[in-house]
């Protein structure tokens, strides 16, 4: 199981971009979204990408 998150993880950092937008991001936890954050293959084409995904994630109300 440590192969298939780890797989999700790279996948998810490499293609950040794709989840901006996205509001399943509202669903990770803050330490699954510092773990991408802080992943060696995260890449991302401007910085706002990251602030536009930590807005919505922040901003999300079913979160708690």
């Amino acid at each position: 199981i440590h192969k298939v998150l780890s797989v999700i993880l790279s996948t998810i950092s490499k293609s950040f971009y794709m989840y901006t937008n996205d509001p399943m991001i509202c669903l990770m936890n803050s330490d699954d979204f510092k773990q991408i954050l802080k992943h060696k293959r995260f890449q991302v084409t401007c910085e706002d990408e990251v602030v536009r995904a930590l807005s919505l994630w922040v901003m999300d109300n079913t979160r708690t």
